[in-house]
């Protein structure tokens, strides 16, 4: 508990010295007025596939004040195929696994993007889940500083989650650069869909997390961003699935009660006079679990035409294993894990995107339809893949 209050003001600190040397006069547009269709569909070689549309509309309510306001429809089905176990990403978030066992207890292994899992090994026929998300966000810009607030909710059949979040993003030296802090705080409530008689549901769980971002204009064509993430998670971080097989006897998976995760992360844009634009961004993370990761990624923008742009993108992610994780396990302990996202592992991440601006739409008061279609392929040495689909379709008006 002492932890969590010293990181509680650490992050907030920063927030109190912007608010005293906060003095402006101009007002700015908070937001971009649009509403935004996105429909996320992912599927792997373990059986499971996850579709995820949702909608997003951004509103100036003033001339200095935007809102927000996003909803999530999410299905995970599973459907045993009895294929290779998935890969996880440990800088990533979203600790929650979302495989649901018929009958029993089994083994569950978490994707390293869609974070959705699945149930690999042991019994059970499958499951169909339904995640339904809302997200409000308030946003108040005057001159050179914008302030937000987000409010989160989050509901499954047995996950509950409820975040709040502040942040502060400021231009300084003429807007060449941008500061930016966050803060936010989570509270989830894990429950048991095969609880037995005598144990105690639902358990809580709570997330402190900040950001620190600096962005740098280099030149008309070209700038650098370095960013700073922090999270301290306390209380049940175990799954209630998953189990640990030593020796042909079931033990339920144990994890710390407490975890501090650390991220660093680099991006570099810049354009050329081809009509390209090349994204190079790299990352790595770290936590008290003995987990050291880095991803590294590379995107590729050209213009085709005046209204269609092709992005290329290729990503390679590498992780350790936690310190408790071993599956040559040959007697119970106080921390044991069945959870494959601790394991050491690599993946690789080969997509494309096509962007089509439409700049004269149809219809007058729109001034602008963008349409996204995307396609990404997951691969892991050990014979996992996965297939990512997504469709964006944006009316800024």
């Amino acid at each position: 508990m002492r932890l969590r209050a010293i990181i509680r003001i650490l992050l907030l600190f920063p927030f109190v010295l912007f608010l005293f040397g906060f003095h402006s006069s101009v007002f700015a547009q908070a937001v971009d007025d649009d509403v935004e269709f996105r429909y996320h569909y992912y599927k792997d070689n373990s059986g499971l596939t996850v579709t995820s549309p949702s909608i997003a509309i951004r509103k100036n309510i003033s001339e200095q004040t935007g809102i927000i306001l996003k909803y999530t429809y999410e299905t995970f089905e599973f459907s045993p195929t009895g294929s290779a176990s998935s890969g996880g990403s440990g800088g990533s978030g979203g600790e929650h696994d979302h495989g649901k066992p018929s009958q029993q207890k089994t083994l569950s292994a978490v994707d390293a993007v869609s974070g959705a899992s699945a149930l690999v090994q042991g019994s059970g026929g499958g499951f169909k889940e339904v995640r339904k998300e809302m997200i409000l966000s308030l946003l108040h810009r005057r001159e050179q500083t914008t302030f937000g607030g987000t409010y989160a909710t989050s509901d499954e059949d047995d996950y509950r989650s409820r975040a709040y979040g502040l942040s502060i993003s400021r231009d300084l030296r003429q807007k060449n650069t941008n500061l930016y802090l966050d803060y936010s705080h989570a509270k989830d409530e894990v429950d048991n869909l095969n609880k037995a008689l005598g144990e105690e549901w639902p358990r809580d769980k709570e997330t402190d997390s900040g950001t620190v971002a600096l962005t740098q204009i280099l030149s008309p064509t070209s700038y650098f961003r370095v960013g700073y993430g922090i999270a301290n998670v306390e209380g049940y971080l175990a799954s209630p699935y998953r189990i640990v097989r030593i020796k042909a006897t079931d033990f339920d998976e144990v994890h710390p009660d407490t975890r501090l995760r650390q991220s660093f992360y680099a991006w570099y844009n810049r354009y050329f006079k081809t009509r390209t634009s090349s994204h190079i961004n790299g990352s790595y993370y770290r936590d008290d679990w003995g987990i050291n990761a880095y991803s590294a990624e590379l995107k590729l923008y050209q213009y085709l035409s005046d209204p269609l742009t092709l992005r290329l993108r290729y990503r390679h992610y590498n992780q350790t294993k936690a310190d408790f994780f071993d599956v040559n396990r040959t007697r119970p302990s106080a921390i044991m894990s069945a959870d494959p996202k601790l394991r050491d592992f690599n993946t690789d991440l080969y997509g494309l995107k096509l962007i089509y601006h439409v700049l004269k739409p149809p219809v007058r008061f729109i001034d602008r339809l963008d349409l996204e279609l995307a396609y990404d392929r997951l691969e892991e040495p050990r014979g996992f893949h996965a297939d990512l689909g997504q469709f964006v379709f944006r009316i800024l008006y």
